[in-house]
């Protein structure tokens, strides 16, 4: 099999060598030296993709491998976590090389599967998965997708993008912030001061997924109904240039209130809102609670190097009565921890430290009368948590289903010593 090869890189020595390499292996492989050129590379497709760290905004479904310098391996897995494949690090080996290609061998003949989060039987997964169905068959129709914080939105997103004609363009993730310091709209449109052609171009002919679109800017709102409305950008050079790309938004907010006080346009609001997606809560979904977290347990015992039989029927009882506030993350970290601490070849309910939820503490089992207030019971779980932590904020955020902001304000409110 004979692969298109995109190699973007602004060393030359990185692009001849890569280069040569793949194209021993017989693939066709052409080079981008700078941005501007990966970007209208990307335009004409590529079925793997060798792109360096500092150019790497999302990955299409094809194989993409971040090239980064040793030095910057934190980076890299971050890169992973933003939908790279691989990593192959400066300088590199034929060897290594070759394990990569081998590695995008594989995962070619291998179905891409739907994550477990998406994966369920309760009518609410049902009804979720014949919606992404659905949506994937229309061509380019902006879809709105709404959920509480910790919900699968971005699998959702990338769900409707594998399923759709655009499966094989690329998917790039883009997220919303409230951080001054972060341009939104050059990151999404980049331009001739910007240097670059943004996310926007980067995404031509797939998915573009912004996530927390409610932080947006009014003017970068304004730069998005634009888009929708003409389909077409500005390029670096000035010229316009015909936009193919679905957005799909996500919002963790309630956006209706934010119209309301003027944070959202009110016409941006009513053009994305025409098909809109709904993912349900954890709590709604009933037994696949805990077929969910029967495949997180096997992915993080795998991971830590260990081995279990699976939960015990306690410990199943308390996964399916628990409210999951943190949706799927906190499920997510509540299996993950348990897989690091569990005792035993099973874990228990005692593995879990689902004790001070209060929706599942069994009759005759209060906590004491003085320690019943919402704000005694925030503080003790905060403590417990930050303890078993070892004091890490950003992890005990994660744990908990709310953002460092939200704990930072907490350990204040609550006079805890941070």
């Amino acid at each position: 099999m004979t692969w298109r090869v995109l190699i973007a890189d602004a060393d030359p020595r990185v692009c001849a060598g890569l280069a040569e390499l793949c194209a021993a292996a017989g693939h066709d492989a052409r080079v981008a030296a700078n941005a501007a050129e990966l970007a209208r590379e990307r335009e004409r497709g590529a079925d793997l993709v060798f792109v360096a760290l500092d150019w790497f905004a999302g990955a299409p479904r094809a194989h993409t491998v971040v090239l980064v310098p040793e030095s910057k391996l934190g980076a890299g897995v971050d890169a992973l976590r933003r939908g790279a494949s691989d990593l192959l690090e400066k300088p590199f080996s034929r060897e290594r090389v070759e394990a990569v290609l081998e590695r995008a061998r594989r995962a070619a003949r291998e179905p891409i599967d739907d994550p477990a989060s998406l994966r369920g039987h309760s009518p609410a997964m049902r009804r979720l998965l014949e919606q992404i169905e659905r949506i994937a068959r229309t061509p380019s129709t902006t879809v709105l997708l709404r959920g509480a914080f910790g919900v699968e939105l971005e699998d959702v997103a990338r769900a409707i993008h594998s399923r759709s004609a655009r499966a094989r363009a690329p998917f790039v993730v883009c997220r919303a912030t409230a951080d001054a310091n972060v341009d939104l709209e050059s990151a999404l449109f980049g331009g001739r001061e910007a240097g670059h052609e943004g996310l926007v171009a980067a995404a031509q002919g797939g998915t573009l997924f912004l996530d927390d679109v409610e932080r947006a800017s009014l003017a970068v709102q304004a730069r998005i109904l634009r888009l929708l409305g003409e389909r077409t950008r500005r390029a670096a050079d000035g010229s316009e240039r015909p936009v193919d790309v679905r957005l799909v938004l996500a919002s963790g907010g309630k956006l209706d209130e934010a119209v309301a006080r003027g944070a959202f346009r009110e016409d941006l609001f009513y053009r994305v809102n025409v098909l809109s997606l709904t993912v349900p809560a954890l709590a709604e979904r009933g037994d696949d609670v805990v077929r969910l977290a029967r495949e997180l347990l096997r992915d993080a015992a795998s991971a830590c190097g260990r081995s279990f039989r699976g939960f015990s029927a306690d410990a199943e009882l308390a996964l399916r009565r628990h409210r999951w506030p943190g949706n799927v993350r906190e499920l997510a970290n509540v299996v993950e921890r348990a897989a690091l601490f569990a005792r035993g070849d099973e874990v228990g309910v005692e593995d879990l430290a689902l004790q001070l939820d209060l929706g599942t503490t069994p009759a005759g089992e209060f906590l004491p009368l003085g320690d019943r207030s919402l704000r005694g019971v925030e503080a003790r779980l905060i403590r417990r948590v930050l303890a078993e932590v070892g004091g890490n904020k950003r992890r005990a955020a994660e744990v908990l289903g709310i953002n460092r902001a939200t704990l930072y304000n907490k350990l204040a409110t609550l006079e805890l010593d941070g």
